[in-house]
């Protein structure tokens, strides 16, 4: 199966939907390390600020709920 995309880039929009096809990788490499290792660094950093790690708790609660609401299941696009 084979896909061809086509984008006009002197056209903003369409220069922008280009931008984000080629960096989809990158973008999608990016979420996943987030929500799979910045909580315990950050947290390592932090050692001991129980209430540092409430407000990074939170983070990472409201992030996953936008990653759920979307349905975007990031292990799917890293490998």
């Amino acid at each position: 199966m084979q896909a061809t995309l086509k984008f006009n880039i002197s056209d903003l929009e369409d220069r922008q939907a280009y931008l984000r096809c080629i960096n989809a990788d990158n973008m999608a490499y990016i979420i996943w390390y987030f929500m799979r290792n910045s909580e315990k660094l950050i947290e390592q950093e932090l050692e001991n600020n129980e209430e540092s790690f409430d407000g990074i708790r939170k983070c990472f609660e409201h992030f996953n709920m936008l990653v759920e609401e979307k349905s975007l299941n990031i292990d799917e696009l890293v490998s």
